[in-house]
């Protein structure tokens, strides 16, 4: 129904049929490349037969044969954002955070990673409270999914202890090739239920985003060197303020490292994964490969990113 709004508001319906094509991505569930595992729910069929037009689907599962399938943003990100003249830093943050660095000269490899954590967990942690602690959350955040702006946590103190045992998490130490994170991971498990019934709720929700802050500046800190770099941030991380404040005061040392808005480039920030669906699709479509050798350990790591369903 969404994708037969949309066409119709944009008048695109006056196209032939087989010249529109949905580049859906599903929610994932479940994603284990170790054990060669993503699962995403999506419908491709009911799709395809509901809205009458083709599909692009199975993004993650083509991707899985030659790499870890996440992130996969780094794909559009090197063709839209690398500059000639300085490498460039995009983290990308929803419920995971991962991070693309794109070096100045082209020939030169990209990285691609997930470092972990961004708001999922803080989403966890208001719905937690929201249920089972009530009473001790502001009025207005009786009835919260989220806490909008960070406001919550920025009123908190840091709970030292806890905040150590978040970071030294074994994921934060694997190797780049092996950092592609499933929000299973970075659950309420991760801060371990002894926490949640017996801290102040401000205070669990600021040790919890300075954690997540502190292992996205320092992701971000294995990429810097002498020279000029430029850094943005893109998703849902950019409306949390406390988070975004405290991952730019811990880079406040690097003085070489400038943030620059995606917006003042020409692309609104919430729409980017949007546009990398939107470009997976074309690439099936056209049978176009793209390369992951950034998140893989083959030598060649080429796929075509998903398989196209017709009605």
């Amino acid at each position: 129904d969404a994708y037969q709004e949309t066409i119709a508001l944009w008048g695109l319906n006056q196209h032939p049929e087989h010249h529109i094509i949905l580049s859906p991505h599903g929610q994932t569930i479940c994603h284990q490349p170790q054990n060669g595992i993503t699962e995403q729910l999506l419908d491709a069929a009911l799709l395809a037969k509901k809205t009458q037009y083709n599909v692009v689907h199975q993004h993650r599962a083509q991707c899985l044969q030659v790499s870890n399938a996440a992130p996969l943003a780094p794909v559009l990100l090197r063709q839209l954002f690398r500059h000639r003249q300085q490498a460039t830093i995009i983290i990308n943050g929803g419920g995971i955070a991962n991070i693309t660095q794109l070096p100045s000269d082209p020939r030169a490899a990209i990285q691609g990673y997930d470092i972990g954590p961004a708001n999922g967990p803080i989403d966890s942690l208001i719905r937690y409270f929201v249920k089972n602690r009530p009473a001790e959350l502001p009025t207005q955040m009786q009835h919260a999914q989220f806490d909008s702006n960070g406001a919550l946590a920025a009123s908190g103190q840091r709970i030292d202890a806890l905040y150590q045992q978040l970071l030294k998490d074994e994921y934060f130490n694997r190797p780049i090739q092996q950092k592609s994170a499933d929000r299973s991971q970075f659950n309420l498990q991760w801060i371990r239920q002894s926490w949640l019934n017996s801290s102040p709720v401000a205070d669990l929700c600021h040790t919890v985003t300075m954690a997540i802050a502190t292992t996205i500046a320092e992701a971000i800190k294995q990429h810097l060197d002498d020279q000029t770099c430029r850094l943005a941030f893109y998703g849902g991380i950019i409306h949390n303020h406390f988070l975004m404040k405290s991952i730019t005061t811990q880079l406040a040392a690097y003085p070489q490292c400038r943030i620059i808005s995606l917006k003042d480039q020409g692309f609104d920030p919430d729409f980017i994964e949007s546009l990398l669906m939107a470009y997976l699709g074309y690439c099936v479509h056209q049978q176009h490969t793209i390369d992951l050798s950034y998140c893989s350990t083959k030598t060649v790591a080429r796929c075509i990113p998903g398989k196209l369903l017709s009605p």
